[in-house]
């Protein structure tokens, strides 16, 4: 997996969108905000396999979502500071809440507006998923902007005694490098291209076992109306 980086259905050569098409692709909603999300896997996106855009809106950068690597697992996938996230497991795209202190509770709100896997190098290796601020808004309606990590994992395990590893990747060479993204202008950030000045270069490349956990390239893109 490479610099700041950063679940499908039966067989992966058909895999195809589950998705939704509130608003057609690339319509700026009615919020006025429209965030585009795409993760590019080395391998490809797997149907048993967990794929989180986790997000947090609280408007402050010094915080935000950080990729659960160990024990005690916690909620088995993300821990800090999150108040959404976006799930691709076994061919089904949700849009979730979660802002209890463990984030051991999530509320679904629903799919994304858009949400689908594509090809880029290969069949079915790129996660895109657009969401308008309007479901993000949930928690803060006031928010600035975005605090995302993108994270890949094989499991998600909920016993803190579970002696078994987990492959996981996320943003940076350790996968805690969350990147904050304002969504109050038109703009485009993508790996290796830091909105936040203050971050170190996140593009160098990790070691990842499995190819299909392992985030190639990712790219934000947020349009606004104005």
């Amino acid at each position: 997996m490479l610099m700041k980086k950063p679940p499908l259905l039966a067989v992966l050569g058909v895999l195809a969108l589950a998705g939704c098409s509130r608003t057609p692709d690339g319509v700026i909603p009615d919020d006025g905000t429209l965030v585009t999300i795409e993760i590019k896997m080395t391998g490809v996106v797997h149907p048993a396999n967990y794929y989180y855009a986790v997000i947090d809106t609280d408007n402050n950068p010094g915080t935000g979502p950080i990729p659960v690597a160990s024990r005690p697992w916690g909620n088995g996938y993300a821990a800090g500071s999150y108040t959404h996230y976006v799930l691709l497991h076994g061919g089904v795209f949700g849009v979730y809440e979660s802002v209890d202190p463990s984030h051991s509770i999530s509320t679904y709100l629903g799919r994304p507006i858009q949400a689908a896997v594509t090809t880029t190098s290969k069949p079915n290796d790129t996660i895109v998923v657009q969401l308008d601020t309007t479901q993000l808004k949930t928690v803060n309606p006031g928010v600035r902007a975005l605090d995302v990590n993108l994270i890949a994992t094989d499991r998600v395990p909920l016993d803190p005694q579970d002696p078994t590893p987990k492959i996981v990747d996320g943003l940076g060479r350790g996968g805690n490098d969350y990147v904050t993204i304002p969504v109050t202008y038109t703009s485009a950030y993508a790996n290796g291209v830091d909105p936040d000045p203050t971050h170190p270069e996140r593009a160098e490349p990790d070691i990842v076992p499995d190819p299909n956990c392992d985030i190639l390239d990712w790219k934000i893109t947020v349009m606004t109306g104005q």
